[in-house]
């Protein structure tokens, strides 16, 4: 887990993209940069769904590196 906080971290830094860990769905997620509304695979209605599904991919890919 402090391996994945890491990159969840960096990923952050890097794009400036808010991500948590969601107990629910056990995964890190992305959430949307204007109402800070976790993604966990639906639309807030801000009009960030496409830039949102492509970060959540990246931050998937960038966490799926550690776990093999």
């Amino acid at each position: 887990m402090k391996e994945q906080r890491a990159i969840a971290d960096k990923f952050t830094a890097d794009t400036g993209i808010y991500t948590s860990y969601c107990e629910s769905c056990e995964m890190w997620i992305v959430h949307c940069p204007e109402c800070n509304h976790n993604w966990c695979g639906g639309g807030c209605g801000c009009g960030y769904n496409m830039l949102l599904n492509n970060k959540q991919a990246q931050l998937d890919k960038a966490l799926e590196s550690i776990s093999g």
